[in-house]
């Protein structure tokens, strides 16, 4: 490495490098010249020894007066600044540069004149710091304040250069304890200050000590940044997932906006990329970014955890929202400069904790009301608000005044019922079915029971689905029609519930060619799946093909229809099912279920050998398997392609399983090793 030395022979190094600067006609004039020596290693091994004795050296003969030095203990300004202790990744790089500049100030009066231009700036900076928000571009520039942190960077750099060509002797700067401010954004602007100094001087020496593995930790190559900057535009979700782990060391606080593009403007279709950049955004917050920035992150973090659809990317923007809100500076800046966001993230927050009490939220809009004596029509108008939290607090409201409730309103009820919508609300969507549920009894219409249906089978959210399947198990214990009605959709979920419909072969035919009553018909489908006689199987795989060609088709007809091609088995139904699974995206996810269960029968079916595109159906099915909203879905995915593995011992199913399964597979492998003969 040219730039950097470890210890090695360390006092004759660093003597032939004084050598150069004092006198550069020197015998060691053809060494290559080394201006930054790193020196890292555990704790009593003789780092801050080794960098006392390296300044006494320079300050004996031959070198006596003929160099100025700055010695900076870090262990000793984290004492003195309460500013640095703060936790090392909550440091911010102005600190540490503030720290740097007042250390130079005390050591030469003329500094301050040397830099002028840094002192102008970092006064400007505050005073916009103080804002908690950059201004535009105009305004700073009449504040005569840096656009980014780099450049101020650059100004205290140019100082320091100044300074030794007025000095007219080369300076050598010692940095000791540098692990108590060597966290990965302090690190990024110290090693550009150490850039911007060297650009403008040859005559500045670097020597740093501390715990860090500073070699590991140097590099920051801008060709690498470039190039992971330009991944986040790859189209595959693996490559821009790396890349925004791999950017978090770089320039943390310029990524805010591609990262909630991820989140909001243009959605990530992969939840792997969506977890990643709420993960990064988390980390961003602890960086000295502006207040524009802030709002930006906390916004998509909060819309990620309200309307996100996979439970894991939700649950990490959770876990990040916990974290940040729980910072004081959040706190205060989303206070003064954004109330609204505030209390959307305050609300979030605390109703992912289990906190949350509507009747609190239904208090600041009515007051000091007496909620027992709540008239329908009050609690009914704040449906219309365009807070979704008082919304979501008056459906609640209305579950508990079941006897009041109309059918009209029943129909509005029903009406926020929007989860095809992404920018529902998914509480909102929650309060709905549970107050259905309850108003079932005393206003007993099939809408309820049609909308709680649609609703498990539809709905993205698993919180969603499972109060609406919850509702209806309700209502299956009533002994009335509106009883039965549940019961019959419950079992319309799982056909494996249902006794296979006796009817003969002829029959189901006619019946799925001519009738147009869907409960006929889907018994009639379930019947086909029986059928395996040869002189009437492909007319039987004709028809139900046809129903999955009918993209209006209804979806528990498309299920049995799907349920019954896997149990027939005809490699030709293959193209067909997989158009249909993709038809089927963002719609029933009961439909996609049995979709993925008719490919899994025939992937495994021996009898169809290579007339089978094995790689091109798991690669679909990895897709879902990825991305898929429905655990439901998901979990069918993985048995598919467990199964899969176990009949072809395909290499892809392999690294799909490990990769994505969340069950420890040992002892599936173990069972099912890959050197097993087929």
């Amino acid at each position: 490495m040219s730039d950097f030395l470890m210890l090695n022979e360390e006092e004759e190094e660093f003597k032939k490098v004084l050598n150069i600067l004092v006198n550069p006609q020197h015998e060691d004039n053809n060494y290559d010249l080394k201006r930054i020596f790193l020196f890292d290693g555990n704790r009593d091994t003789g780092k801050t020894a080794l960098l006392k004795r390296l300044r006494e050296i320079s300050q004996q003969e031959p070198y006596t007066d003929k160099f100025n030095h700055v010695f900076i203990d870090w262990q000793d300004k984290y004492d003195k600044n309460i500013k640095l202790r703060v936790g090392i990744d909550n440091i911010k790089p102005i600190t540490v540069m503030d720290a740097i500049s007042n250390e130079f100030q005390e050591s030469f009066r003329e500094f301050s004149q040397m830099s002028s231009d840094y002192q102008d700036q970092i006064l400007s900076w505050k005073q916009v710091e103080e804002k908690g928000n950059l201004p535009e571009k105009e305004e700073l520039e009449k504040l005569n304040a840096p656009e980014t942190l780099v450049d101020l960077v650059n100004a205290l750099g140019e100082g320091i250069s100044n300074l030794v060509k007025e000095q007219k002797k080369p300076l050598l700067i010692f940095f000791d304890t540098y692990e108590f401010v060597g966290s990965q954004k302090c690190d990024f602007y110290i090693r550009r200050l150490i850039k911007a100094a060297n650009a403008l001087s040859k005559s500045i020496i670097w020597v740093i000590a501390g715990r860090l593995n500073l070699v590991e930790n140097t590099r920051r190559n801008q060709k690498v940044e470039l190039a992971l900057l330009e991944a986040l535009k790859d189209e595959d979700g693996d490559v821009v997932k790396v890349a925004i782990d791999s950017l978090m060391n770089y320039k943390q606080a310029l990524q805010v906006e591609q990262l909630t593009y991820f989140l909001l403007e243009n959605r990530h279709q992969d939840r792997y990329v969506r977890k990643a950049a709420v993960s990064a955004l988390q980390s961003i917050t602890y960086s000295n970014i502006g207040h524009r920035d802030l709002q930006l992150a906390v916004r998509a973090i909060v819309e990620t955890v309200r309307k996100d659809e996979i439970s894991n990317v939700r649950d990490a923007a959770s876990e990040s929202l916990q974290a940040i809100y729980d910072l004081d500076i959040v706190k205060e800046q989303l206070k003064k400069h954004d109330p609204s966001l505030d209390t959307t993230a305050y609300r979030t927050k605390i109703r992912e904790e289990g906190k949350y009490d509507s009747n609190e939220i239904l208090h600041e809009y009515l007051g000091d009301k007496d909620f027992s004596k709540l008239e329908v029509s009050i609690v009914k108008s704040l449906l219309r608000n365009e807070d979704p939290d008082v919304r979501t607090a008056a459906v609640k409201k209305l579950g508990e005044m079941a006897s009041s409730i109309n059918e009209t309103l029943v129909q509005e009820l029903i009406k926020l019922l929007d989860f095809n919508n992404k920018d529902s609300d998914r509480y909102l969507r929650e309060a709905v079915v549970e107050t259905l549920g309850k108003l079932a009894k005393s206003v007993p219409t099939e809408e309820i029971l049609d909308s709680l249906n649609e609703a498990y089978r539809q709905d993205v959210i698993r919180d969603v689905r499972d109060a609406a399947k919850g509702a209806l198990e309700e209502i299956e214990k009533q002994d009335s029609e509106m009883g039965k009605l549940a019961s019959h959709h419950l079992e319309l979920m799982d056909f494996s519930k249902l006794l296979t419909p006796t009817m003969e072969i002829e029959t189901a035919i006619e019946i799925l060619t001519t009738d147009e009553e869907t409960e006929r018909q889907v018994k009639a489908a379930l019947a086909l799946g029986s059928c395996q006689q040869p002189e009437v199987v492909g007319r039987a795989t004709e028809v139900l093909t046809k129903v999955l060609k009918d993209e209006n088709q209804n979806q528990t007809l498309v299920a049995a229809a799907a349920n019954s091609l896997g149990k027939i088995g005809n490699s030709l139904t293959l193209e067909s099912l997989l158009s249909k699974l993709k038809e089927l995206e963002g719609k029933d996810w009961v439909a996609r279920k049995y979709v993925i269960e008719a490919l899994e029968e025939l992937l495994i079916d021996e009898k169809y050998g290579e007339q089978v595109n094995l790689e091109k159906v798991i690669e679909v099915l990895i897709n879902k398997w990825r991305n898929d909203p429905i655990s439901y879905v998901r979990d069918a995915v993985e048995k598919a392609i467990k199964e899969v593995w176990k009949a072809t011992r395909n290499p892809t199913a392999y690294e799909a399983i490990n990769r994505y399964s969340s069950e420890d597979n040992k002892e599936f492998f173990q069972e099912y090793p890959p050197q097993a003969e087929i």
